[in-house]
């Protein structure tokens, strides 16, 4: 008698966790969606244009020159872009793994097959053990990631004070 209200009660919470954990799959995956579809919104929500951003590449034209501006301005667009569209395609590929597998993890529980619950549990240690690793990776190597970020910032931080436009996204962000 416990071990069949044990049976219901484990595949119960199974199919209940893994009906969320499908919910947030399709979160994921439309969020992905939208970042590819509507990128500009998104660098509208990321960095709102102030209204008079001419009025300041005019102010600052005496500084840097205006074409120099633009250009940089066009540059930092572009790679801004790449970086979306990137993490938008690994968004949309994580939250069509995890449906994949939380498809697996549903029926497998609803069938009681034994495939396909053997498959959701490798998945899942697999994928734990991939996460320790990166959490591990991530804590030996933090000084050389670290040493990259500011690399990569040290270019913007040079025009803080002089362009108004990296004074604004500097102090946002810190």
């Amino acid at each position: 008698m416990c071990s069949v209200f044990g049976d219901k009660c484990a595949k119960t919470v199974l199919i209940s966790i893994n009906i969320l954990w499908f919910m947030l799959g399709n979160v994921i995956v439309g969020t992905g969606i939208w970042m590819v579809v509507g990128k500009d919104s998104l660098l509208a929500l990321i960095f709102p244009m102030p209204e008079n951003s001419t009025d300041t590449i005019m102010q600052r034209s005496d500084n840097i020159g205006v074409r120099q501006l633009r250009t940089e301005q066009n540059e930092v667009e572009n790679e801004l872009s790449s970086y979306i569209d990137i993490a938008s395609y690994i968004m949309i590929g994580v939250g069509a793994l995890i449906m994949i597998l939380t498809f697996f993890g549903i029926f497998g529980a609803i069938k009681e097959t034994r495939c396909l619950l053997l498959t959701y549990a490798a998945v899942v240690i697999i994928t734990t053990l991939a996460q320790s690793t990166g959490i591990i990776l991530a804590a030996v190597y933090q000084d050389l990631l670290r040493e990259h970020i500011q690399v990569f910032f040290s270019h913007t931080i040079e025009y803080y004070g002089e362009d108004p436009l990296t004074t604004e996204a500097w102090d946002n962000t810190m």
